[in-house]
């Protein structure tokens, strides 16, 4: 991995006009770009350069990680910005939006979605999903019928 992808800067901006003020101090990153081959990596990267300059606040979290994405990975998970989560819990959302777009859908609903390549990706995605949903309510009230029998 070449050093030259990260990039810090670091100043100090002053708070007050007062000598005796608090100084505050500002931290710029700028994260590697987005390893759609390995988001789960990329992520542990991102975390590890938060932690090193200190970065605790969840939303300058959500926002670097967002502008590091590439634009198909920001249309991949479009849908997460239809409804954004609550200000304190966005970034462990959005990350874990990201890493489920990643994985592999199953064979029964890559089955049914792919005669739909006349959809919008996000539209695909969103019919994936319900798709899975629906087999896993199925599978839990079989399962919940099947322990009732036995019973």
């Amino acid at each position: 991995m070449e050093h030259d992808i990260f990039e810090d800067t670091f100043e100090e901006l002053p708070a007050g006009a007062s000598r005796d003020a608090p100084r505050v101090s500002a931290v710029s990153l700028k994260l590697p770009p987005f390893w759609p081959k390995q988001a789960t990596v990329w992520f542990t990267t991102v975390e590890a350069q938060f932690s090193l300059r200190r970065i605790v606040d969840d939303q300058t979290k959500f926002e670097y990680a967002l502008t590091a994405l590439d634009s198909d990975t920001q249309e991949r998970v479009g849908d997460f910005f239809d409804d954004l989560p609550a200000v304190g819990t966005r970034y462990s959302a959005f990350k874990a939006r990201v890493l489920d777009s990643f994985k592999t859908l199953p064979s029964h609903v890559r089955d049914l979605v792919v005669a739909c390549d006349h959809l919008e990706l996000r539209d695909v995605a969103k019919l994936a999903d319900k798709i899975y949903a629906q087999r896993q309510a199925t599978s839990v009230l079989a399962m919940q019928y099947e322990d009732e029998v036995d019973s």
